[in-house]
């Protein structure tokens, strides 16, 4: 399940990885097209917090946890309080 909400005024998305994975690394690519393309790559912190910054709010983006079965969602920047679940 991947939830979220929007707030325009910011330039970043973040979120959590369940079950408060710490460690766990999130990939955030910019779709481009039919392409995405990775743009950064982050390492959950305690309780599973990740976030990314200073994002172009034109792009859209696309969040994942890679592993066996990958999960991800799409997001915008402003978007705050998104749940993955680790593999």
């Amino acid at each position: 399940r991947v939830e979220g909400k929007t707030t325009k005024s910011r330039s970043g998305i973040s979120g959590t990885v369940s079950p408060s994975a710490a460690a766990v690394t999130v990939s955030l690519y910019r779709c481009s097209g039919p392409d995405a393309v990775l743009v950064e790559q982050a390492v959950s912190g305690s309780g599973g917090a990740f976030a990314f910054t200073d994002l172009n709010a034109a792009d859209d983006y696309y969040v994942e946890v890679p592993g066996t079965t990958t999960r991800g969602a799409y997001a915008l920047p402003g978007m705050s309080d998104i749940h993955l679940q680790a593999p």
